[in-house]
């Protein structure tokens, strides 16, 4: 089925814990006005980077290709119509989707899921 995260998309900047797989991490979230996009970091409940300055767009899995370091347990994916979105889109029509490696094979099959590729 997947985690829908909860986000507040009327905070141009925020940061909060979030738990995936039963690990916790912290999430940040910042609103870019030129790019007009979300970008994500994730760390590690050490403070241990997993991932910086991904950009959130719909159709791909944040982490993705960033090898040992990027991997979750599974994949946060960018659930959303292709092309621009608002900044308060974030939560209504474009959403933060975590799925457990045990899920992910299903998720992507799934017809309503994001087409993405996963190593």
């Amino acid at each position: 089925m997947g985690q829908i995260l909860t986000v507040y998309p009327e905070q141009p900047s925020l940061r909060q814990t979030v738990t995936l797989g039963g690990t916790q991490y912290d999430l940040r979230l910042v609103w870019r006005d030129r790019p007009a996009a979300w970008y994500a970091d994730l760390w590690a409940a050490d403070g241990t980077e997993v991932w910086l300055g991904q950009r959130v767009t719909p159709g791909w899995p944040l982490g993705a290709g960033l090898g040992p370091v990027g991997k979750l347990d599974g994949a946060l994916l960018v659930r959303g119509p292709s092309g621009g979105y608002d900044r308060h889109d974030l939560g209504r029509t474009v959403q933060l989707v975590y799925y457990p490696s045990s899920e992910l094979p299903e998720a992507v099959a799934a017809a309503d899921a994001v087409t993405a590729t996963v190593p």
